[in-house]
């Protein structure tokens, strides 16, 4: 039979690659531009568009990234504790107060994630305003009155 972390290795690995941490591997403080760049993937946006890097982000959406990216880290932290607790409820046993404590530390995980989640759509909705707010800047006659761009009926 295979150890119970033979499951979760794979997984992990595959978290990784999405900056995924151990304790031991958690930085301090954490690097937001190389973090960013690791993380703009979870952000979808137009065809021929990308996600702003990290210094190209305005105020409320840097601001906004950083908690996202500390609020993913704090999700490594917790999924961490989740698996140090299983495994302590495979070492020892299912005793209550084993138990008990896995479920309140899946708890908090669980929680985090859906905390997770609503900051997730915040930030994307401001990478999607400022992604329309530069695609009007870049249209031709942008900041130009429209009277003045408009061809006039006359013209048709």
């Amino acid at each position: 039979m295979n150890h119970p972390d033979w499951n979760e290795h794979g997984r992990r690995q595959q978290l990784a690659r999405f900056g995924y941490r151990t304790e031991a591997q958690a930085p301090a403080p954490l690097a937001f531009d190389a973090e960013w760049s690791r993380l703009q993937a979870d952000f979808p946006c137009p065809p021929g568009q990308r996600v702003p890097t990290y210094a190209a982000l305005d105020t409320a959406a840097a601001e906004l990234a950083r908690q996202y990216m500390r609020d993913r880290f704090q999700l490594d932290s917790l999924l961490n504790q989740c698996d140090a607790i299983h495994a302590d409820i495979v070492a020892l046993g299912p005793h209550p107060e084993v138990v008990e404590r896995y479920a309140s530390a899946r708890d908090a995980f669980e929680d985090a994630v859906e905390r997770f989640g609503v900051l997730r759509g915040r930030l994307q909705s401001a990478l999607a305003a400022a992604a329309a707010a530069a695609t009007a800047g870049d249209a031709p006659g942008a900041g130009v009155p429209a009277d003045i761009i408009r061809p006039s009926k006359e013209d048709s």
